[in-house]
């Protein structure tokens, strides 16, 4: 087995995560058409984070951590970055049924 070393930084995919919120509730600046793709896309747009982030899990899922309890933290927030992406669609069905 070959192991190799990683330094994860929380912080980072935390402002990662919080960044790709930000963008798809168009809380950051952004051209018109770019907002449009957004707003036209959003579904979409949610299950491919929500894709990204299970993918993130299946990696993080390979690891094992050292001497930090930092791992489980890191898979935590990819969890709640989930569970956002999915009430985001379960509030767009709602929306789309009435």
């Amino acid at each position: 087995m070959t192991a190799v070393t990683l330094h994860f930084e929380l912080d980072k995919l935390k402002a990662k995560l919080e960044q790709f919120k930000k963008t798809v509730n168009l809380h950051v600046p952004m051209d018109a058409e770019l907002q449009l793709h957004f707003i036209t896309n959003r579904h979409e747009i949610l299950d491919n984070y929500k894709h990204m982030a299970e993918n993130w899990l299946i990696l993080l899922g390979t690891m094992d951590p050292t001497t930090s309890p930092g791992l489980n933290l890191i898979r935590a927030e990819v969890n709640q970055f989930i569970a956002w992406t999915a009430a985001e669609q379960d509030q767009l069905a709602a929306l789309s049924e009435t």
